[in-house]
């Protein structure tokens, strides 16, 4: 077999084996995990009436404590648009996982249209987060990333297999045999 084809074929076949191993380590990066929203407060406040809301131009999330209790909770552009829009904790596979946390979501809304006030009554304050910046994550941009990459470089093996048997076929050496010429020798006239 050609050289050049049995270094293709290795690399190939080396190709294909990471990839294989790529798409098997991608199943448990895709994890969940919690980041405390406690950690990444913007603003927070408790019961009150037409505050405004001394935050920039961003996407906002609402967490309460869990337990807490909180009433007629009312976030309001200068021309009195209601901006939030309520969320209840999410069920997953028929439990309540993000209702787990010492922190609830509670809502979000966008201050890009603010000056806002915010009309609330609360047991505990309101905390405020940059909206995907706390609470209950998934890694999933990570896991498809690994999965891609897995299946890109198994079809890149492949190819490369395909090419170095191709190269093994159509370079193969034959050997012809030239039977011996027979020589006769002719008596000197």
């Amino acid at each position: 077999m050609n050289t050049g084809a049995k270094i293709t074929l290795a690399i190939g076949g080396i190709i294909v084996l990471l990839g294989v191993i790529t798409i098997v380590m991608a199943g448990p990066s895709a994890k969940q995990y919690y980041v405390n929203p406690s950690d990444e407060v913007q603003w927070r406040t408790d019961s009150t009436t037409n505050e405004t809301i001394p935050l920039s131009d961003e996407t906002y999330e609402l967490f309460v404590k869990n337990g807490a209790e909180y009433h007629n909770l009312s976030i309001t552009d200068s021309s009195g648009n209601e901006l939030f829009l309520g969320e209840h904790c999410e069920e997953y596979d028929g439990e309540e996982a993000s209702c787990e946390y010492e922190w609830i979501e509670i809502g979000y809304f966008d201050a890009y249209d603010c000056p806002c006030k915010i009309t609330v009554n609360s047991t505990e304050d309101i905390i405020f987060t940059v909206y995907g910046e706390a609470g209950e994550k998934t890694d999933v941009d990570g896991y498809f990333m690994s999965f891609c990459g897995g299946i890109i470089a198994i079809l890149s093996g492949i190819v490369l297999l395909a090419v170095g048997g191709g190269i093994s076929l159509f370079s193969k050496k034959t050997n012809v045999n030239i039977a011996p010429a027979i020589q006769q020798q002719y008596p000197p006239q």
